[in-house]
């Protein structure tokens, strides 16, 4: 999951520096974060319960920076009481269903959308409700839509649905132009 991450904050880095040379080759990479983005919000409201095994006898006491050295080399391994951390458990659940849920957004057709000087910003939400991933304030990626210039209608479209959407938080730069009045 760190790849996608790696992979995705070096293309955002270049959307944002406006090289655009690298676009053509990088829409999985979009989807594939995406993906992730989603699994994650998901199961962060509702992780993989820690599964206890039976008749397993607890082996060595684990120090924490133990657990941490396994856990960093994708090792799992089973609490004092028997049982996998549910974080694990959650990660593998999640590794699992990216594949399938970057399957079913594979056909998405990612593009930039800068928002008109005057029309606001985009609110980032902790859950993805529409195919928009914003990079900036004023730029995001949209999936399947040919906007590429948001006015202050269309900023105030996704802002709501993001808003709604939302299951802890949204944040922004300045939440007072992401709901500008119209002109």
């Amino acid at each position: 999951m760190a790849n996608i991450e790696r992979e995705f904050q070096f293309l955002a880095e270049r959307i944002l520096a406006e090289d655009l040379r690298w676009w053509t080759l990088k829409h999985a990479v979009i989807t594939r974060f995406y993906a992730l983005w989603e699994l994650r919000a998901r199961y962060s409201s509702s992780p993989v319960p820690a599964p206890r095994l039976r008749d397993v006898l607890p082996g060595a006491l684990l120090s924490k920076d133990q657990k941490e050295i396994l856990e960093s080399k994708h090792y799992l391994y089973a609490d004092d009481d028997g049982s996998f951390p549910s974080r694990q458990m959650t990660g593998l659940r999640i590794q699992f269903e990216l594949d399938q849920r970057s399957a079913q957004l594979s056909n998405t057709q990612w593009r930039v959308c800068k928002a008109e000087a005057w029309a606001g910003e985009f609110l980032v939400p902790d859950r993805p409700t529409v195919l928009c991933i914003p990079l900036a304030p004023r730029i995001a990626l949209v999936g399947n839509s040919d906007i590429t210039i948001a006015n202050a209608d269309t900023l105030r479209f996704f802002n709501l649905i993001a808003a709604a959407g939302s299951d802890k938080f949204i944040f922004a730069r300045d939440f007072s132009l992401c709901f500008p009045n119209r002109k």
